[in-house]
């Protein structure tokens, strides 16, 4: 079976979030993240990703890093 998960950076507003073990595809009409649960909120796209690859690294995902969507129905994720 597989982990079907991904680490996920999504910006918003000129900050990237970066939350692991996300599902890969739409689990709702609507996929929707809190802020909070974010596992930092950065300033750039390159510390985010710098943060998303020590995650992966330490936690490796199926699908690894992806940029504003899910991977296997291209959902975007609203933040509140």
């Amino acid at each position: 079976m597989s982990a079907n998960n991904q680490t996920l950076i999504r910006e918003q507003n000129g900050k990237f979030y970066v939350f692991s073990n996300v599902n890969a595809e739409a689990w709702s009409k609507q996929p929707t993240l809190s802020k909070e649960t974010a596992e930092c909120i950065c300033d750039s796209l390159e510390e985010s990703v710098n943060i998303a690859v020590a995650i992966e690294e330490s936690e490796k995902t199926e699908y690894g890093i992806v940029l504003n969507k899910l991977i296997k129905d291209n959902s975007k994720v609203r933040l509140n």
